[in-house]
């Protein structure tokens, strides 16, 4: 019976390093999804800023194109 009462409590404290483990884990992990989140939006809104002038020069470029063609 003392045997046994010492393996519960050696397991219990195992389950809850393990558990702790994964909860530490799991924050890292969600640490991390939230600076990606952070940094797409970032590269989205450099893409937003940028896009309208890159296919406006593309125009551009294509007219002047065009016209060399001539």
């Amino acid at each position: 019976q003392v045997k046994m009462e010492g393996d519960l409590a050696k397991l219990k404290e195992d389950f809850t390093l393990l558990h702790q483990g994964v909860l530490g884990k799991l924050e890292d992990y969600d640490t991390r999804m939230r600076d990606v989140d952070t940094e797409l939006k970032a590269v989205g809104k450099v893409f937003k800023d940028t896009i309208p002038t890159f296919v406006e020069n593309v125009k551009e470029l294509s007219s002047v194109t065009e016209r060399l063609k001539k």
